[in-house]
């Protein structure tokens, strides 16, 4: 099976909601993706109304379950701890349906996308599949991947390819398009830890901003014990992506000390504001972090993505089912 309607390059939450959606909508979808499994740990941790209604259209949001939770709280505190403003969850009724904002467990919520992908027979997926080059002309695309095991690359053809590889994307890369650079960039630490039951309850039961001009910090309650800390670096701190345990306790000595949690991850981000010139190229697409990345603010991040998904996902599927008509290199 080499011939696809829709090549995706990317099984993130991204690529992952657009094969789901255009699996359903009947098309004959391709996805490849570079590891042999999802990514383990958590990066994104808050989801809005928007992402929730795609869950639905997808007949999974009765399988969230303890994945999501309501989104509590927020506080904003000033340099002495004082409370500058608080913003209280709307009640019930929404007026959109789902609450504005809810916080979930990724790795979880990824492998219910993924499991919805084995029930559409029509949606292949390959792991461990490395997408080497992409080419176009005005009759098709292909991608040329070396597969698992194999030496050798296997061509694959379709009408239309999407980029979903990430902030770093080759396929942007070799397509020679540009970031825009938004001019915010910033390094900050991100640590998930779960809490002890002894501990949790010492700790804010809402989520807080701690607007301190030397260090501003954010407090995240996620679901179950799940917590986590963002922590703004200074210069003389440590940049590494496996951010070191001497340094890691200091800064959280204010909530934390050893003993008190399970640390699931602490890694040093830069938080910048990037966006691609042009997000698609003849019948090569871009979504998902490969167009734009956002600081991982007011749950953004991930839920851009799966925006691009939906939206790219009626609209290539009116295209290839040819009930409507886009000429070679105009956009969509």
């Amino acid at each position: 099976m080499t011939s696809f309607d829709v090549i995706i390059s990317g099984l993130g939450p991204t690529g992952a909601t657009l094969a789901c959606l255009l699996g359903q909508s009947g098309l004959r979808v391709g996805v490849f993706d570079r590891m042999p499994d999802l990514y383990p740990l958590p990066r994104a941790i808050g989801l809005d109304h928007e992402a929730m209604r795609i869950v639905q259209e997808l007949g999974l949001a009765e399988l969230m379950g303890e994945t999501i939770a309501p989104y509590r709280p927020s506080e904003y505190r000033g340099m002495d701890g004082e409370l500058i403003k608080r913003l209280d969850t709307l009640p019930e009724p929404h007026l959109l349906s789902w609450s504005p904002n809810y916080v979930f467990d990724q790795p979880s919520f990824e492998r219910i996308l993924r499991a919805r992908l084995e029930h559409l027979p029509q949606v292949k997926v390959f792991l461990e599949a490395d997408v080497q080059t992409t080419g176009q002309n005005s009759q098709h695309a292909w991608a040329d991947v070396v597969l698992k095991g194999d030496e050798a690359a296997t061509r694959f053809e379709a009408a239309y390819i999407v980029a979903c590889d990430g902030g770093s994307s080759p396929i942007r890369k070799r397509l020679g398009i540009e970031l825009e650079d938004l001019d915010f960039d910033e390094h900050w630490l991100v640590v998930d830890a779960i809490v002890t039951d002894e501990k949790i309850q010492h700790l804010p039961q809402t989520q807080v901003q701690y607007c301190e001009a030397a260090r501003p910090s954010t407090f995240v309650v996620g679901p179950g014990n799940h917590r986590r800390w963002e922590v703004m670096l200074l210069e003389g701190d440590s940049l590494s992506p496996e951010f070191p345990e001497d340094e890691l306790w200091p800064l959280l000595e204010r909530w934390l000390k050893p003993g008190d949690a399970r640390l699931w991850r602490a890694a040093a981000y830069r938080f910048h504001g990037l966006v691609a010139k042009q997000w698609r190229r003849g019948r090569i697409l871009l979504a998902g972090d490969a167009a734009h990345m956002t600081p991982p603010f007011m749950a953004q991040g991930m839920v851009s993505g799966m925006r691009d998904a939906h939206n790219l996902a009626w609209k290539l599927a009116l295209v290839t089912k040819g009930r409507s008509r886009v000429p070679f290199g105009h956009v969509f």
